[in-house]
């Protein structure tokens, strides 16, 4: 069925359920990564038309998971290759990016960017560094501090 893009307009309570539905069949079990992306700035947009909608929210929240899902996986191998320890479980990190992503929804500028699916992916890699960089600095601020007091 032929959708028409949503631009600036105000849907109904049914044609919110329409393009969720939509949405779901866009990323579903055999949906490619285009289908994915294609969802997810739907989704993206419909989220930031009705913030408050919970049907809309929800399915924000599920492809957030499927792209944050993405960049931890692929930055913890990269983190095996460098042989870079990270204490943080898989699960924890991922529900950062969704925090992240919940927290940069509403700066999202589509007249700049066409696509959602690199700026949440930057913005999520570089929220995973942070804590990279913050737990590896506590843990040599607090080696430092256990030397200190040895040698007081």
């Amino acid at each position: 069925p032929v959708r028409r893009y949503m631009k600036n307009y105000w849907l109904e309570e049914k044609e919110i359920k329409e393009e969720i539905k939509f949405i779901k069949y866009l990323s579903g079990a055999r949906a490619s990564r285009v289908g994915q992306i294609y969802a997810l700035n739907r989704v993206l947009k419909l989220y930031q038309h009705y913030p408050d909608h919970l049907l809309a929210k929800n399915q924000f929240v599920e492809r957030l998971h499927w792209v944050a899902n993405q960049v931890v996986s692929r930055l913890l191998d990269y983190y095996q290759q460098k042989k870079w320890a990270i204490a943080v479980d898989k699960d924890d990190l991922i529900q950062e990016c969704v925090l992240c992503g919940l927290e940069i929804a509403p700066r999202f500028n589509w007249e700049k960017v066409d696509c959602s699916f690199s700026f949440f992916i930057t913005c999520m890699g570089g929220k995973l560094s942070q804590l990279r960089r913050s737990t590896r600095n506590y843990n040599e601020l607090k080696k430092r501090y256990e030397e200190h007091l040895k040698i007081s």
